[in-house]
């Protein structure tokens, strides 16, 4: 609709803000063709910096027809590819973290989309190796670990339903949750764990409003998770070596039968 049609009932009518905004991270209206550049600028910075997200623009009719003198046009480097402007979780919550993964009996590794978005497999991959702490994700999550690693519990909460995945989480004293929201597909409508755990938990999310969602977290990690991971694989092995037994030792049947049981029904 043109800008100066705008409230008259004009037919076919439609506010996009409005439809697109529950489904996207930002909507913009442009009003005037001036501010095209920019808004397209600010639509890529907010796309692709913090968590990723859609951005929908709306360029009314008359705004696309309009003719406007030379503009400065440029684009941001830096936001041309997910993720834009990175950033580290604060070195004193690093340090914390490291001292309740070493102390605990059996850590356990969530990860979500957060860590595939921000191409952390390998960080997360020698993390889970230095703790040798089994590593679940969540369905966005899916890919973040080689699921033939001997860690690997795969998919847990609702949408993995295997029980020996979910049963090492429930065993676990200290769950870390990387790159994921705590919601109720990954836990199970929040079973896996209780929403009453007293088990320890440490959040890492580029987003602080995930970190104690859903959980009362002990240390939470602002930033990046493939920069966090980093940091968490410099800091460990300054802090001594783990020998825990690996929690899926002796469970291969559990495994087995689930997967047979899994060809059974496909």
């Amino acid at each position: 609709t043109p800008v100066d049609l705008e409230d008259r009932n004009v037919l076919t009518t439609l506010d996009q803000p409005a439809l697109f905004a529950p489904i996207t991270k930002r909507t913009s209206l442009v009003k005037q063709a001036v501010r095209i550049p920019d808004t397209m600028r600010q639509a890529f910075r907010i796309a692709t910096s913090g968590r990723p997200g859609a951005v929908q623009i709306t360029l009314p009719m008359d705004v696309l027809d309009a003719e406007v003198d030379d503009l400065p046009l440029h684009a941001e480097e830096a936001c041309r590819s997910y993720p834009a402007y990175r950033t580290r979780p604060d070195p004193v919550d690093v340090e914390r973290a490291v001292e309740l993964l070493l102390q605990a009996r059996q850590p356990t590794i969530v990860a979500g989309g957060g860590v595939v978005s921000s191409q952390a497999w390998p960080e997360l991959t020698t993390l889970a190796e230095l703790l040798r702490s089994p590593v679940g994700t969540s369905i966005s999550g899916k890919g973040a670990i080689d699921e033939n690693h001997p860690l690997s519990l795969g998919v847990v909460g609702s949408n993995g339903r295997r029980p020996y995945a979910n049963a090492v989480l429930q065993a676990a004293d200290l769950i870390f949750y990387i790159g994921c929201k705590t919601g109720s597909v990954t836990t199970a409508e929040w079973t896996v764990p209780h929403l009453t755990t007293h088990q320890t938990i440490l959040h890492l999310d580029v987003d602080p409003v995930e970190i104690g969602r859903n959980y009362p977290t002990t240390v939470g990690l602002v930033g990046d998770a493939k920069l966090g991971l980093a940091d968490l694989v410099t800091v460990v092995p300054d802090r001594g070596t783990v020998s825990r037994p690996n929690p899926l030792t002796g469970m291969e049947k559990q495994v087995s039968d689930f997967w047979t049981d899994f060809e059974t029904r496909a």
